[in-house]
Parts: structure tokens; sequence; C-alpha cells
């Protein structure tokens, strides 16, 4: 009697996490300031379809294949909506070329010494040539100023 309990529990608790899984693929279509609750399931989504995957693994050890099958046809139909955040990709050897190469530059310019916080005058100028000496292909510049003013420090220029 308690096995059979145990059975239909466990396909209920399929039904819906296959449920949920579905409903995870109207996500991208429903604003969550609108329907908060779509937010809440695109938190969930990862821990839904790994909870679908244990739910396979639990009727093939319990010999139910048909069973199964309700969580391997939801995984596929939702497929699109988890894999964003997953990616297989199977290894290819791959030659780097250094022209293909993206150099990222993150530096805390320190306003470019605006407030003489380093009382060497060149500061400001070997802070420029340095970043113009590396010629990176995306610069992230921390505490960067510069003025309007004709007057003023223009650093853009």
């Amino acid at each position: 009697m308690m096995r059979i309990f145990t059975k239909k529990f466990l396909w209920l608790v399929n039904i819906i996490l296959a449920v949920l899984l579905l409903c995870t693929n109207a996500i991208p279509h429903i604003n969550p300031s609108i329907f908060w609750p779509m937010g809440l399931l695109g938190l969930a989504t990862p821990f839904i379809a790994a909870a679908n995957v244990i739910a396979i693994l639990i009727w093939w050890v319990t010999g139910n294949f048909k069973r199964s099958l309700l969580s391997i046809i939801v995984i596929g139909i939702s497929w699109k909506i988890f894999s964003v955040g997953l990616a297989f990709n199977l290894p290819k050897k791959q030659s780097i070329n250094n022209n293909e190469l993206l150099k990222v530059m993150s530096y805390n310019v320190r306003l470019l010494n605006l407030y003489k916080w380093n009382e060497d005058a060149s500061t400001r100028i070997q802070l420029i040539d340095f970043l113009k000496s590396h010629r990176p292909d995306v610069l992230c510049l921390q505490e960067f100023f510069s003025s309007i003013d004709t007057n003023g420090f223009q650093n853009i220029k």
C-alpha cells in the first residue's frame, strides 16, 4: 500500500515539475514587473530542470521508463530556455593568433592627478602615455575626469 502511495506521490511531483518547466518557456515573453512570479520562476529554472533530470533517473531506477518520457519530452521542449545558461562545447584544437586576441585593460587613473595627489607634475602625462602604449581594444577607466572647460583638464583629447 505504501509503495503504491509513494509511486503516485512521485508521479504527482513529476507532473508538477514538468508543468513548471513548461511555464519557464513563457518567461521571455512576460514582463516580471507585471507578473512577478515569472521572475521567481526564472531564478528557479536551473533547479526545476535538475529536478526533472532527477525524476528521469528515479523512473529509470524503478523501471517505469514510460513515466520518464514526460520529463524527457518537457526538457526537450524547454531546452532553449535553460540552455542559455548551459554551454556544451566540444573541445577542438585551435591555434590562437595574436591578431585575434581581445586586449582588455582596466585601470584606476585617480582623476589623472587632478588634485595633485602625486607632486610630480608629469604624472598625468605618464599615465596617458602608459595607456597609449598598451593600446587596448577595451579600456575601462575608474575615477576618470575630463573638463569641458577649455582651460581645464581635457583628458579625452
